[in-house]
């Protein structure tokens, strides 16, 4: 069986772990209904009656704690690990009590067949056997199929996830820099305005008082020069900042067509294998 391969190796607590990762309160009821039915077929001894109902209750263990419990239960009954009184806490209180007489009968009633079936007037059912191992089989693939697609799920999405979160940070410790620079640069060219304007007063009074003339508009050339130079500056950083956030866009956006070919792949797949099984 593929789901012994997948599951029986695995102790009690990983064994829950991974059903409740790899599946949410209604697939675990199917999947345990499932095995029971299974149990019933693989099994003379497996209690009559039905499972007990897993309901949420005050002070009481989650119920897909409970659900991931049985299964275990039962998927090691099947394998011949478990015995009757382990099934018990499986099955409900009322049922075992009102069918506890007819066990032996029915028991009775299993080996007679099972003679009979053995004797020449009456030859074993090879196809009804063949089918319940056909339905044994089919179930522990799907079973371990949805823990296999699940855990290679997660690894992809959280590894995904995590250079998504590590692009994300980065770009906007970026963002945040470029804004700090921005900022900075903005008031360093409000200063140089406010210094030209500044020049421009003081070089109107030099007119109008003619004095020191050759050494004001030297020196206003000087300043225009610097004045040039820093907005020369300015121009660049603003062309160096427009290109680091041209870059972060470009980075996001190939993140965002990775993870959208990874899902569409990986639904794919999915399909695919289902179909397939």
């Amino acid at each position: 069986m593929q789901i012994k391969t997948k599951f029986g190796t695995l102790n009690r607590s990983t064994f829950k772990k991974r059903l409740k990762t790899a599946l949410d309160v209604k697939s675990l009821r199917d999947s345990r209904q499932a095995l029971f039915d299974l149990a019933k077929k693989k099994r003379y001894d497996c209690p009559d009656g039905r499972l007990v109902e897993r309901l949420p209750r005050t002070n009481s263990a989650p119920v897909e704690d409970k659900l991931s419990e049985d299964i275990y239960i039962i998927f090691h009954f099947i394998e011949g690990e478990n015995n009757y009184s382990d099934m018990k806490s499986c099955i409900s209180k009322w049922a075992l009590k009102h069918n506890y007489e007819t066990r032996s009968s029915q028991r009775l009633n299993f080996f007679r067949s099972d003679c009979i079936s053995q004797s020449p007037k009456a030859p074993v059912n090879d196809n009804a056997l063949q089918r319940t191992d056909e339905d044994d089989d089919r179930m522990s693939t799907i079973f371990a199929q949805i823990a296999i697609m699940n855990d290679k799920f997660e690894e992809k999405f959280s590894r995904l996830e995590n250079q998504l979160s590590d692009i994300i940070t980065q770009t906007e410790n970026d963002i945040l820099n470029l804004k700090s620079n921005l900022v900075e640069t903005t008031k360093k060219l409000e200063e140089a305005n406010s210094h030209i304007e500044q020049m421009k007063i003081k070089e109107e009074k030099l007119i109008n008082d003619n004095r020191g003339m050759y050494f004001q508009m030297s020196s206003m050339a000087t300043r225009e020069n610097e004045i040039k130079e820093l907005s020369s500056q300015i121009h660049q950083h603003l062309d160096v900042i427009m290109k680091k956030i041209n870059c972060i866009e470009g980075k996001l956006d190939t993140i965002c067509t990775r993870h959208n070919f990874f899902s569409i792949n990986l639904t794919k797949e999915v399909v695919k294998k289902k179909t397939c099984g």
